[in-house]
């Protein structure tokens, strides 16, 4: 999805996105560091839409909803408080 990528780099690339995006996950799941994870999530998001724009156009962008999670990303990362945070104070 990446052309600008030299091909020499593509599999560590994937390798170390493909962990970021299971720990931000389970970050995510969790409910730790959130604010953090939401930031980052966001941001890898981001650059998945631009890339897989600039490598096949925007239909594959947007038929792989990646746009719509990036936003759905800022915007938790923007939450006042977290549900999940709340649950825990109560028990």
């Amino acid at each position: 999805m990446n052309p600008w990528f030299p091909a020499a780099v593509i599999p560590a690339v994937s390798i170390l996105v493909t962990a970021l995006e299971i720990a931000l996950a389970i970050l995510l799941l969790v409910g730790f560091q959130t604010r953090m994870a939401a930031k980052i999530s966001a941001w890898l998001t981001l650059a998945f839409a631009i890339g897989m724009t600039a490598g096949t156009g925007i239909k594959s962008a947007l038929n792989a909803s990646v746009v719509a999670f990036s936003a759905c990303a800022w915007l938790l990362a923007n939450a006042e408080h977290y549900a999940l945070r709340s649950l825990r104070k109560i028990t």
